[in-house]
């Protein structure tokens, strides 16, 4: 319940993000089409040599302040990183408001699955919490039971973890190092893929070398015979 809730927030979070992103619109070819029609004019007017020094320093002014103006500035990226920063912690926020208001409300939380871990193909042992007690169940081409856990202090211990391993999956450094981790792993399948294909060029051309030279020895062998 709580993914299907973050795949609706997550977009609003994503349109947050662009509208306090700074977008700055640039003319650069409009001034820079001004700036040389003013400079041509002004080479043109031979016969006021005052005002063509005066066209030609202000294209040149204009030029710069056209440069000056085009790029980012520290203030941009300032603004980009405190965006961002707002985005992660009202994710964060988000996240914390909805895991407190499930636990909020127990009537909801009759049943609850607290984890599993996979045995084979279709095969899986399950942890579900069934009023006061838990549930270890096993699943495959049916489903089992295997045991049921009453006592009240395993209980405790089994939800503290599972809140503990929760709250930790809701860290923002923890959102952050996962995205690290899948921007790595996809940097190291992109460069392991390099070497392959470069690998795959060199056989080949090596096949074709070698094609070569025994189609021209036995052109050559052919000739010979001749």
């Amino acid at each position: 319940m709580q993914q299907k809730k973050l795949y609706l927030i997550l977009p609003i979070l994503i349109l947050i993000f662009c509208y306090f992103t700074p977008v700055d619109d640039y003319a650069l070819a409009d001034d820079m089409n001004d700036s040389v029609a003013d400079y041509f004019d002004s080479m043109g007017d031979a016969e006021k040599p005052d005002q063509t020094d005066k066209n030609s320093q202000s294209s040149a002014d204009e030029a710069s302040d056209t440069n000056s103006s085009v790029g980012i500035t520290a203030w941009d990226v300032i603004k980009t990183i405190f965006a961002l920063l707002f985005v992660v912690a009202l994710l964060y926020i988000v996240l914390k408001w909805l895991q407190k208001k499930n636990d909020r409300y127990p009537s909801s939380q009759v049943l609850k699955n607290l984890g599993g871990t996979n045995l084979g193909p279709n095969r899986s042992v399950q942890l579900v919490k069934v009023g006061d007690s838990i549930l270890v169940i096993g699943v495959g081409e049916d489903v089992q039971l295997l045991k049921e856990i009453s006592d009240d202090e395993e209980v405790k211990n089994i939800i503290e973890q599972y809140n503990e391993k929760m709250d930790h999956m809701l860290q923002p450094k923890d959102i952050v190092s996962k995205v690290l981790e899948r921007r790595k792993k996809t940097d190291k399948q992109e460069s392991e893929s390099a070497p392959l294909q470069q690998q795959f060029k060199q056989q080949l051309d090596m096949a074709v070398k070698q094609r070569r030279e025994v189609f021209n020895h036995e052109l050559e062998k052919g000739f010979t015979e001749e």
